[in-house]
C-alpha cells in the first residue's frame, strides 16, 4: 500500500502523475494532503507548465519564484491552459435551406439550425490541435485520438492572462486571442475569444479577414481518455 511507503517515495511517485491527479491526490484524506503538500512537488508542476506556456519563463537562465512567494501560489494563481481534455465553445445560428437534389424532404417555408463546435486541445510541447466539427464534446475525444484531417495542428503560447493561438490549415494561417478565466472554483477552465482572424497565404502575406467574435466562451472539457 501506498500509505505505508516512506513519506519522500510517495512524493517522488506521485511526480510521475499528471497535474490533475496529484490534485485529486492531495484531496484523498488528510494523510494524503500532509504528505503531498510540498513545495517541491509544486515547483516540478510548474516547472512543467509554465516554461513551455510562456515565452518570457522559457527565456529565463533559470526559472524561479518572482511575484508568488510559494510554488503552491503559483500554480494555483498563474494563469495557463489545461491539460487533460479541451477547450469547447458550441455555435448555433439558423438559415434558410438550399434546395437541391440532398434536401427534398425539407418542407417548403422551412428555417434551419446549424449546430457545430470548434476545440482547442493543447499539448505539453506547446502545440495544439484545433477542429471545426459536428460532433459534440463527448463524441469528439475519438477525433483528437485518431487526430485525423479533421483536425489542424498549431501552436500557442499565454502572456499574461491571453493565450495566442496560430494554426496552419491548407487554405490559410488562423489566428486566436483569448482571456484566460475562471468559473466558480475552477481555474483556467474557461477561454474568452477576443481576436480571430485569417491570412489568406501560408507565409502570413495577402489578404487578412477579421471575424466577428461577440466574447463567446470556450469551455474545459476534462477527459481521461486523451
Amino acid at each position: 500500500m501506498l500509505i505505508d511507503l516512506p513519506e519522500h517515495l510517495v512524493t517522488q511517485l506521485v511526480l510521475f502523475l499528471d497535474e490533475d491527479t496529484i490534485g485529486s491526490c492531495l484531496c484523498t484524506c488528510k494523510h494524503w494532503n500532509h504528505v503531498l503538500n510540498d513545495e517541491t512537488i509544486f515547483k516540478e508542476l510548474c516547472r512543467r507548465i509554465f516554461p513551455i506556456q510562456c515565452k518570457k519563463s522559457a527565456n529565463q537562465k533559470q526559472f524561479q519564484l518572482r511575484r508568488c512567494k510559494t510554488w503552491f501560489e503559483m500554480l494555483c494563481r498563474r494563469p495557463h491552459v489545461r491539460y487533460n481534455g479541451f477547450y469547447w465553445l458550441r455555435i448555433s445560428y439558423y438559415k434558410k435551406p438550399e434546395w437541391n437534389m440532398w434536401t427534398p424532404e425539407v418542407t417548403p417555408g422551412s428555417v434551419l439550425q446549424v449546430v457545430y463546435y470548434r476545440y482547442f486541445y493543447f499539448q505539453r510541447d506547446g502545440t495544439l490541435l484545433y477542429a471545426m466539427l459536428f460532433k459534440p464534446p463527448k463524441e469528439a475525444i475519438s477525433i483528437f485520438k485518431r487526430r485525423g484531417i479533421k483536425t489542424h495542428r498549431g501552436t500557442f503560447h499565454v502572456e499574461r492572462n491571453h493565450v495566442l493561438i496560430t494554426v496552419n490549415t491548407p487554405d490559410s494561417v488562423v489566428d486566436f486571442r483569448l482571456q484566460i478565466g475562471t468559473k466558480g472554483r475552477g481555474r483556467n477552465v474557461s477561454l474568452k475569444l477576443l481576436e480571430h482572424y485569417s491570412f489568406s497565404e501560408p507565409d502570413r502575406s495577402g489578404w487578412i479577414v477579421n471575424f466577428d467574435t461577440n466574447g463567446e466562451i470556450f469551455r474545459f472539457y476534462r477527459s481521461r481518455k486523451l
